[in-house]
């Protein structure tokens, strides 16, 4: 017997597996939940995404962007790729950080692949939530903000 009909034989052999039973999602998160406000998720958020060498910077509404800018012009970044019109490139442009150039990500990356990879310091992408649980961040890339943009910049 060859070693593909032995796996064939052996997952014939195999128990069925019913394909429409669902999870118990309700008792899954029941015997998780903490009962914590916001400050506490927040809180564990923070302290599972810096276990995985991630920096935090607290800020807010009004002073992200000069945030923003402080941070990354202090660790050397000059050129910043944003998706093109997305919230944040918008503001972004509109309140335009001083030495921070942006670059809008506007075109097919095979046609400007050379700067991509050498002319671009950091890319800033959008979150589409977070889990305390683990300190994950979940990116929805798309085609303003390709998976591309999080990878690429050093």
């Amino acid at each position: 017997m060859s070693a593909r009909d032995a796996i064939l034989a052996r997952l014939k052999a195999a128990h069925a597996v019913d394909l429409h039973s669902l999870p118990e999602v309700d008792g899954f998160y029941a015997r998780r939940d903490r009962g914590e406000d916001q400050a506490a998720l927040l809180r564990r958020f923070k302290t599972a995404i810096q276990a995985a060498h991630a920096e935090v910077h607290d800020t807010d509404d009004n002073r992200w962007v000069e945030d923003l800018a402080r941070i990354a012009l202090g660790k050397g970044v000059r050129t910043l790729l944003v998706g093109a019109g997305s919230p944040l490139a918008v503001a972004l442009a509109e309140r335009s950080p001083p030495g921070l150039r942006l670059i809008h990500y506007d075109r097919p990356a095979q046609s400007w692949l050379t700067e991509l990879f050498t002319g671009i310091d950091a890319a800033l992408t959008e979150a589409g939530g977070a889990i305390a649980e683990t300190g994950s961040l979940i990116l929805r890339p798309d085609a303003r903000e390709p998976r591309l943009m999080s990878l690429v910049p050093p």
